[in-house]
């Protein structure tokens, strides 16, 4: 790093830029000024040629532009009243920047030899002034870089500025050779102050369930929304029922649950019609969501049981007991059969239906703490907060009493509704809880978009 320190002996810099006082300084002019006390030294040049290619960082004081305004006298003569020859005068105006503290510092990052610094400083010491020749200021190299001052870095900003460039002391010599101004041979860069840098994105959450697949109801057919956990027992033994014939009971380890606890295994779900202005809480459909340690060859019957395997008959029909038989289609345009609906990545997600927790908790406080410890069992990151609530805050879901959410002859939990708040969105689907397996505990992105097509 190579800093050149401009001390004004006053506080004002005069120089001027499209009629206005320019400010900052235009690191060219300090360039221009460097050349001019190079003179026809070539050693000298070349000294100045190690800073010419780069923009370099402009730390100024605050300042305040202003106009100073006066009669001169002209080298025109003419006639006077008594015919005499004299003097005209004519206004004359001087923009000016009234520093608060008379330094200015240019910065290159460039590496320069201990010869070329030399040079450099004995350059700095000719220069008697920057601007106008009422500038004058005091050149110097110093490591120190002043803090108090604003800093200015090139590539950003609005202010635009006049800067060196690869052949810019040659493209100099030769305008003046031809008697032309330094402002014919010019380059402009956009200066401003520095952008913090933006912080890194947060790591991209995985899906604990890589796959929700979904069959729908048909169209008129809906199920009372507190008939969760009888729907995805009887979906639940109809998937087995099926699959059963196909693998041995190890290998559905993650479907029926008896496993050692250290895989996810399958959701069996209950799609409730939920989160719309009109929404009734019935459920139009069932879902699997799919853990990723599913066997390659139970994941493909699984597939095959919603009709993604050719020439694998699908699972169409549905036998709830006391309720009937109920045919299982392929989704359609309905949001409450759409996969997307469920796994849209969000960082606010609500309880479509009630959680219980994993154990139970002696407090309030306990259970935020225990629904966060379930959260990260069931695969999702910690929710940054967990906000317990009086009941469900999305639309139309449907209350279930105690007996609806307990399987027989176990005791029954507390039933719990609860928004989750992370740090980052999450995609879904995301179930949490005891009995997430069986449908309870499925939660909902916030906010929702889109409209529920025809249900």
């Amino acid at each position: 790093m190579l800093t050149i320190t401009a001390h004004f002996l006053e506080p004002v810099y005069e120089a001027t830029v499209d009629g206005a006082p320019e400010w900052p300084p235009h690191p060219s002019r300090l360039l221009s000024a460097l050349v001019a006390a190079a003179g026809d030294d070539t050693a000298d040049r070349q000294a100045v040629r190690a800073i010419e290619s780069a923009a370099p960082v402009v730390r100024v004081p605050e300042a305040a532009g202003s106009t100073l305004r006066a009669f001169v006298p002209t080298n025109a003569v003419g006639p006077t009243r008594s015919n005499r020859p004299a003097r005209t005068s004519n206004e004359r105006t001087w923009p000016r920047s009234t520093l608060s503290r008379p330094v200015v510092q240019f910065s290159w990052d460039v590496d320069v030899d201990a010869a070329t610094t030399a040079t450099l400083t004995r350059l700095c010491r000719r220069v008697p002034y920057l601007g106008r020749a009422a500038g004058q200021v005091m050149l110097d190299l110093e490591a120190q870089i002043d803090p108090e001052l604003v800093v200015l870095v090139p590539g950003v900003g609005n202010h635009r500025l006049r800067v060196g460039f690869p052949g810019y002391v040659d493209a100099l010599v030769a305008a003046f050779d031809a008697g032309e101004s330094a402002h014919s041979v010019r380059r402009n860069e956009f200066y401003g102050k520095p952008v913090a840098a933006a912080p890194p994105p947060p790591a991209r959450v995985e899906p604990a369930y890589p796959d929700l697949l979904i069959r729908a109801f048909a169209r008129g057919v809906r199920l009372d929304g507190r008939l969760v956990m009888r729907l995805t027992q009887a979906w639940k033994k109809a998937v087995l029922q099926r699959l059963g014939a196909l693998h041995e009971p190890d290998e559905l380890a993650l479907l029926h649950g008896h496993h050692d606890g250290r895989r996810r295994q399958c959701a069996f779900l209950g799609l409730p019609f939920v989160g719309y202005p009109h929404a009734t809480g019935e459920l139009l459909g069932v879902g699997i969501a799919v853990p990723p340690d599913l066997p390659p060859p139970v994941r493909r019957s699984v597939l095959g049981l919603f009709g993604l395997v050719p020439g694998v008959a699908a699972l169409d029909l549905l036998r709830l007991p006391g309720l009937g038989a109920f045919d299982l289609l392929a989704p359609d345009e309905r949001r409450t059969v759409d996969p997307q609906r469920w796994v849209d990545p969000q960082p606010t997600w609500a309880s479509a239906t009630p959680v219980l927790p994993d154990r139970y908790p002696d407090n309030l406080a306990e259970a935020e703490a225990i629904v966060a410890d379930g959260c990260e069992m069931a695969g999702y990151p910690r929710p940054a907060g967990v906000e317990l609530l009086p009941t469900s805050p999305v639309v139309g879901a449907a209350h279930l009493r105690r007996g609806d959410a307990t399987r027989p002859g176990r005791p029954s939990r507390p039933r719990l509704h609860v928004r989750l708040h992370f740090d980052r969105p999450v995609p879904g689907p995301i179930v949490v809880g005891q009995l997430r397996h069986l449908g309870l505990g499925l939660f909902v992105p916030e906010p929702s978009r889109g409209k529920e097509a025809a249900t």
